[in-house]
């Protein structure tokens, strides 16, 4: 919930926008994935505490995790340099050939 001034000096609470599309703020993927990385951990911290999972599991699940991310982020790097590489040889070919 946010909090705004308004000229009175009082404090209003704003009721969070409930689309996404219609919020002013430049942030908001960030503000969402935030919010989704800290739910995702509480979550997994409840299934620590409920199904009795003890710190190695725990471990385990964070480096799986941490390995897919990796991976991805790996994968869009090599389809960025992809595009790249397309995208120079289409103005080599365009500049030399046409």
């Amino acid at each position: 919930m946010e909090v705004r001034m308004t000229k009175k000096m009082r404090k209003i609470a704003k009721a969070p926008s409930s689309s996404t599309s219609c919020s002013s703020f430049g942030d908001d993927a960030r503000q969402r994935f935030k919010h989704q990385s800290l739910l995702q951990d509480y979550m997994v911290l409840l299934k620590v505490i409920y199904e009795r999972i003890d710190l190695s599991q725990l471990r385990k699940i964070r480096f799986m995790n941490f390995q897919e991310t990796e991976a991805k982020k790996k994968k869009l790097q090599e389809t960025r340099l992809k595009k790249l590489q397309l995208v120079a040889e289409v103005r080599y070919y365009s500049l030399n050939f046409v």
